[in-house]
């Protein structure tokens, strides 16, 4: 068996507890020594996934459904609701926007009533070539695919839906092919609103600005910290809180090398400038999610561009009040008093409220809970 070939199965090289090992000794070894040679042989281990994602006892499954993609983040959350729904999910997990596994990638395929590309790269384009006759096939593109040179190349004509999660995105998508009028709809991002308010509120100063996610730099973190600067100015008990990975953690940012240095200028900036200085800190990307807007009072959408912005959703639906400048599309999916024209703006918004007059966001004018958008989603797959 080639290495790779054969997804959900790895060889384990640590030691295993030899109790849960199924193994076959040689003839006539002594019982004494076979605690000791159990412990020197090669295991296949298999690993049970999570009860959450297991196919639940009394549903069989109607359908089976491929989710192929680069980046998985966005549709996980829906696992479970697939298979409540009575459908059997299949991962095609890409190593990158255009590298797969081609082999396990046939495998899967074959299996599949219905295929959903997540995101639209080469994975659209590969299964967009290799569906078969019959095969339902769908993809969601969220940003980046418009900018990929990739997008060109996918043959948008075979796909029975393709889903956007914002309207400015579609409109965007069909100008440059006029077959996305046909088959081209938008479904918003899907938040946990229960999980989200599952967690209590902690006790801040009403001054905690949070930030997720410094990559790339078309987040613009230099913006959250210019408003942290006027803020700061004024009233020095202001913070900001950055979530998730440093451009550093990423190893293909080490080829961005002018990125990287504005990167290192910021740091240099927050290093150096008393307005900032003691006051930005990093947490590191986990999935704690709730408990990280739990603790953050305002959380910025500051982006060059967004698709969606699921921070602002979440952040919303977690209690905190979303300051939003006017991306492309912010104005047609959240309310207008989220949105402020500059950043000079938030901060003299901001620095007009007491902590008695703060009024906790709600997400109102859209639905974007998890439980309404599985029903969209659902209502594609068919």
């Amino acid at each position: 068996m080639d290495a790779g070939q054969w997804p959900g199965i790895a060889f384990e090289g640590q030691a295993i507890d030899a109790s849960l090992q199924l193994i076959r000794p040689p003839a006539g070894m002594p019982i004494k020594a076979l605690d000791e040679w159990a412990a020197q042989q090669p295991t296949l281990a298999l690993r049970k996934p999570a009860g959450t994602y297991e196919q639940a006892p009394n549903i069989f499954p109607k359908k089976t459904m491929v989710i192929a993609g680069h980046d998985l983040k966005f549709i996980k959350p829906f696992y479970p609701y697939f298979t409540k729904a009575g459908i059997r999910v299949l991962l095609d997990f890409w190593s990158g926007h255009n590298q797969h596994n081609e082999i396990a990638s046939k495998r899967l395929v074959r299996q599949a009533d219905t295929v959903f590309c997540e995101w639209m790269l080469g994975n659209a384009i590969w299964y967009g070539k290799n569906k078969r006759e019959g095969q339902k096939l769908l993809g969601r593109l969220h940003a980046q695919e418009l900018r990929s040179p990739l997008f060109v190349k996918v043959p948008f004509e075979v796909f029975d839906t393709v889903i956007f999660v914002g309207p400015h995105m579609l409109r965007n998508a069909q100008k440059r092919n006029p077959t996305l009028k046909r088959n081209g709809t938008v479904v918003y991002n899907g938040v946990d609103t229960d999980a989200m308010k599952a967690v209590p509120r902690k006790q801040t100063n009403g001054k905690v600005l949070g930030f997720v996610g410094m990559v790339p730099q078309s987040k613009r973190l230099d913006r959250a910290l210019d408003v942290l600067k006027q803020l700061r100015k004024k009233n020095d008990s202001y913070t900001l809180r950055v979530k998730g990975k440093r451009p550093e953690e990423y190893p293909w940012m080490a080829q961005r090398i002018e990125e990287m240095a504005w990167y290192e200028a910021l740091y240099n900036r927050i290093k150096s400038d008393p307005d900032l200085k003691g006051a930005v800190f990093f947490d590191p990307q986990g999935n704690d999610m709730p408990e990280w807007y739990s603790g953050i009072d305002y959380i910025l959408s500051v982006s060059d561009h967004e698709s969606f912005h699921l921070a602002v959703a979440e952040g919303a639906a977690s209690g905190c009040n979303p300051l939003v400048l006017p991306w492309e599309g912010a104005k047609e999916i959240y309310p207008h008093e989220w949105i402020f024209s500059d950043t000079k703006e938030i901060a003299e918004y901001l620095l007009t409220l007491s902590n008695a007059n703060i009024q906790l966001a709600q997400l109102k004018n859209i639905d974007c809970d998890i439980k309404v958008i599985f029903n969209e989603l659902k209502k594609r797959i068919g």
